[in-house]
Order: C-alpha cells, then structure tokens, then sequence
C-alpha cells in the first residue's frame, strides 16, 4: 500500500478487463464524464495494464492524478472515477 496526501490504495495487481474498464468509465458511473473523457481515460488505463490485464488501485489512482495534471480530465471526473474503481477492488 502507497499513502499519498492521507490517501491509501492498494499496490496488489488484479485482473481488469477491457469491458469492466469500459463499463466503469462510462457517463452512466460518473455523470461528468463525457465520451471524450472515456476514450482519453480507457487508453491510459488499457496501456498501463500488464501482459495478464492486471493493474492495481495505486496505478488507476496515478494514471488519473496525471491525465488530471494534464488537463486531460476534470477533477471532479478524477475523483467520481477512483471512487468507481475504489468500489470495483473492494468487491473482488
């Protein structure tokens, strides 16, 4: 586990494949997301994960501080979205 600024999430790879990406980027899990966002968000998460489509919670978190950095995606989208994926890796 990483604690950034009071915040812990977990280093553990797990198993996220394209469609539950999709799903869990989509408008219909974070209403401030629009189609641009979930292309720009889909990709990086799709590149970052490793040859077995796994990625931890952490890597998701950093993939979305940076494409907030850049001004890619909203804070508010950073945020709605990890609290989507925080609730994913809960339930595996």
């Amino acid at each position: 586990m990483v604690s950034l600024f009071g915040s812990t999430y977990s280093t553990t790879l797990h198993h996220l494949p394209e469609a539950d990406i999709r799903h869990l980027v989509s408008s219909h899990k974070v209403a401030s997301v629009d189609y641009h966002d979930e292309q720009i968000v889909e990709t990086a998460i799709l590149a970052h994960r490793d040859g077995q489509h796994q990625i931890s919670l952490q890597k998701i978190h950093d993939i979305l501080s940076n494409l907030r950095n850049e001004g890619k995606i909203a804070e508010n989208d950073k945020v709605g979205l990890m609290t989507v994926f925080k609730d994913y890796y809960n339930h595996l």
